[in-house]
């Protein structure tokens, strides 16, 4: 990952924050066929704008993933509740920056901000 933010989170830029969920596919064919397939942050934004982050690299896609196959099926974990400075306030998306090789860093209108953290997977407010 270099520190330039893509493009998949940048449009989130100016957002309101609306959930943040890990969710992954299960099935037979779900793990490595494509880059839908691996588990992944998900964050959704008031206006219905959906961001992808991967939980090994942390490259970013906007379009949600679809069934690996037809008996695919998709697991999401709720965040919400463990980052309330995401929601506390209505705040907006004002930045979005590479923390390193290993973090995205989404600072908040509110002066708060949640990491990112990968490949360990894990996300904190500060």
């Amino acid at each position: 990952m270099s520190n330039s933010v893509p493009a998949a989170l940048t449009r989130l830029i100016g957002q309101h924050p609306a959930a943040l969920r890990s969710v992954r596919w299960t099935g037979s064919g779900a793990v490595g066929r494509h880059p839908e397939d691996k588990e992944h942050l998900e964050i959704e934004t008031k206006q219905g704008l959906v961001a992808l982050i991967d939980h090994r690299d942390g490259s970013a896609y906007s379009r949600p993933p679809v069934p690996p196959d037809a008996a695919g099926e998709r697991q999401a974990r709720d965040l919400t509740e463990q980052l309330p400075v995401a929601f506390d306030q209505r705040p907006v998306i004002e930045a979005i920056k590479g923390d390193g090789n290993s973090a995205w860093r989404f600072e908040l209108s509110t002066g708060s901000c949640f990491v990112f953290e990968f490949p360990a997977a894990k996300v904190t407010q500060r």
